[in-house]
């Protein structure tokens, strides 16, 4: 095992290149299909949502029944470290804020566009300059929710929709993220892997 020293942190060379390799053909693979999808199944990129699932499903099959040979010991290899110690933490945790905050951010367009639906016409009049700059008082401007609710929905007006649009796309994308973290984790573990 070839260990080098960087600063402070101890490098295993081995790991590494098995993390570039197993990262490169992930990518490889997985962007072509997406533009595959995008191009010839369905023009909406919510159409090709389950594509990271199944290629995770169709990889933890193939690992687990042997059949990927020595990419298949280091798939497993790095799937078992990258979801437990310090880094599969850390994609756990970073997932479940991006969660959280989509679902905030598409829960603040829909309140701003249902119940302060007036105050941010206001404020979008006022913005494009056809109205004069007041903007009347109507008593939901105490409500903790309001500034962001109303902000939040006109920067996605302003975009003519993309930031809810892509704020769903990236949710989806996280929850099969998270569903194919807790996939890997279960099983992929560090005593099931193959003998070297």
């Amino acid at each position: 095992m070839f260990i080098t020293q960087i600063g402070l942190y101890l490098i295993n060379k081995k790991d590494l290149k098995e993390k570039v390799i197993i990262f490169g053909i992930l990518t490889a693979s997985l962007l072509p299909l997406r533009i595959f999808f995008y191009t010839y199944v369905s023009e909406y990129w919510l159409g090709s949502a389950g594509v990271l699932s199944a290629v995770a499903l169709v990889l933890f099959v193939l690992a687990k029944k042997k059949k990927l040979g020595k990419f298949g010991y280091m798939f497993e290899n790095q799937m078992a470290s990258v979801t437990r110690g310090k880094l599969g933490k850390a994609a756990f945790t970073i997932t479940i804020l991006s969660i959280a905050f989509f679902t905030v951010s598409l829960s603040l367009i829909e309140k701003a566009n249902t119940f302060y639906y007036a105050e941010k016409a206001q404020f979008e009049q006022i913005l494009k300059g056809s109205s004069p700059y007041s903007y009347h008082i109507t008593g939901n401007e105490n409500q903790i929710d309001f500034i962001p609710s109303v902000s939040t929905a006109i920067v996605n007006d302003l975009t003519n929709g993309w930031m809810q649009h892509v704020s769903i796309l990236i949710l989806v994308g996280e929850f099969e993220a998270l569903a194919v973290l807790i996939l890997y984790r279960k099983g992929f573990r560090k005593d099931s892997l193959y003998n070297q």
